[in-house]
C-alpha cells in the first residue's frame, strides 16, 4: 500500500515458501530467500 508523504519500517518475510499442484495433481513446493530477489533498483 502507498500513501503519500507517510513512511514506515516495516518487518519484511525473510523467505518466501509456495505450496502447489503441478498440472498432473503432484504437490510442489518452491522456496525463494532474499538473496535471489531482485534488488528495487534492478527492476527499472
Amino acid at each position: 500500500m502507498s500513501v503519500p508523504a507517510y513512511t514506515a519500517d516495516v518487518e519484511r518475510a525473510s523467505v518466501l515458501k509456495v505450496s502447489a499442484l503441478d498440472r498432473n495433481g503432484s504437490p510442489i513446493e518452491i522456496e525463494a530467500w532474499p538473496d535471489f530477489w531482485p534488488s528495487p533498483s534492478s527492476t527499472r
